[in-house]
């Protein structure tokens, strides 16, 4: 048992020791200020128990808005429940939601933060059961940030490093919670607002949008009252 245990623990050390060396090589390339992290980086418990990962955020560089998609091994984890309490993000353009069949977890967040976000800070907090035993991933795909520029554009992002979750034999399986974490699904309103001049509506124009919060831009007066406000960001929303 003990050698068993031992041999699975140091192809987790290694694995996790690889990719610890391409993310300082990643964080480190010309051009990359920003970048999506999952922490911690390895993760060691048993089948029946739970796990808590946090997908951060870090920039050098003001941006306002944070896309992407989790992947995590459905056939050995499976979400039991997500915060964002205290996240980068105060406003989600599409609330964070799961799908543990498909293994996925998709969000878009913005920030109405005056200047944007800079530094680092958690955006998702979740935590996985843990099904069945063997070494399994919780990686990011897809990720974008949006710089605080007016024009949605992307920021350059430096590679993600994935988590390495080493699950035992060992533990009893307990039901897990069920969740009413659901997709928004936004209605047309008949009007293009291609706030970033893009020929296209996505999250850009809410980059836009959340940059002329403060400038009182008239592009983003979309209900006409004078001013940029969260009323126009939810009516913006309404359209993506």
């Amino acid at each position: 048992m003990f050698s068993f245990h031992f041999s699975k623990l140091l192809v987790a050390s290694i694995i996790a020791a690889i990719f610890s060396l391409g993310g300082y090589v990643a964080s480190t390339t010309s051009g990359e200020h920003a970048r999506f992290t999952i922490t911690p980086q390895t993760l060691i418990n048993t089948k029946g128990e739970s796990v808590t990962v946090t997908l951060g955020v870090e920039s050098e560089t003001p941006v306002n808005v944070f896309a992407g998609v989790i992947n995590f091994d459905s056939t050995k984890l499976s979400v039991a429940k997500i915060s964002y309490n205290e996240s980068a993000a105060d406003l989600w353009a599409e609330k964070p939601w799961y799908i543990n069949g498909e293994g996925t977890l998709h969000f878009i967040g913005g920030t109405t933060k005056p200047g944007g976000f800079t530094g680092s800070s958690p955006l998702i907090t979740i935590t996985f059961f843990l099904e069945q035993p063997g070494v399994s991933y919780i990686s990011l795909k897809d990720s974008r940030m949006l710089r605080h520029d007016g024009l949605g554009t992307n920021e350059v992002l430096a590679t993600s490093l994935d988590t390495i979750v080493n699950v035992s034999s060992e533990g009893e399986i307990v039901p897990l919670e069920t969740t009413k974490d659901i997709t928004i699904v936004g209605g047309s309103l008949g009007k293009n607002f291609d706030l970033s001049d893009d020929g296209k509506q996505s999250i850009a124009d809410v980059s836009v949008l959340l940059g002329d919060l403060i400038s009182n831009a008239k592009r983003s007066d979309l209900n006409d009252d004078g001013k940029v406000s969260l009323a126009d960001l939810s009516i913006l929303l309404e359209t993506i």
